[in-house]
């Protein structure tokens, strides 16, 4: 879940997944959505780093459903895609949910590792910010509760 989205290679991955499973094998993802919290954070940190080379392709095209169906359509048939709702549910204070996602997150964590000391701050407390403010707790104190989705594609090799 949520790995395959960061491959620098989409094509190859898609062919390798086709490549390792036996036909008729079942293959499922979930990959971040262009609408989703995830899409909030990635964008947060976007503002801390250089833009990417160009020919980047962003991991969140993983989340689009023309895009999924496209990428397995060499290898697969059967492809069923669907938006996934999901709440992440922190029994703490939204800041330290912050803090604790920051902490254990690779993707951030490497953004942090390009920053210097003064971006770093700024860019944790814009994610703090962003946890606050996307809380939907009515009792922000003791719980944080965020509102993501992922998009969910299932498919059966050839």
């Amino acid at each position: 879940m949520f790995g395959i989205m960061f491959s620098p290679f989409p094509e190859t991955v898609a062919s390798e997944m086709a490549r390792v499973l036996r036909p008729g094998g079942r293959l499922a993802l979930a990959n971040w959505t262009q609408s989703g919290f995830g899409w909030k954070m990635a964008s947060v940190v976007s503002q801390y780093l250089p833009p990417p080379p160009p020919g980047t392709i962003s991991p969140f095209l993983w989340g689009e459903e023309a895009t999924v169906r496209d990428r397995l359509k060499p290898g697969f048939d059967a492809v069923e895609t669907g938006v996934v709702a999901i709440t992440w549910e922190l029994q703490r204070r939204a800041a330290d949910s912050a803090a604790f996602f920051t902490q254990n997150a690779g993707p951030i964590q490497l953004a942090l590792g390009r920053l210097d000391a003064p971006k770093q701050t700024a860019l944790l407390l814009d994610l703090e910010r962003l946890w606050i403010d996307n809380n939907l707790a009515t009792d922000g104190a003791n719980l944080t509760l965020i509102s993501n989705e992922y998009l969910e594609a299932l498919a059966v090799r050839r």
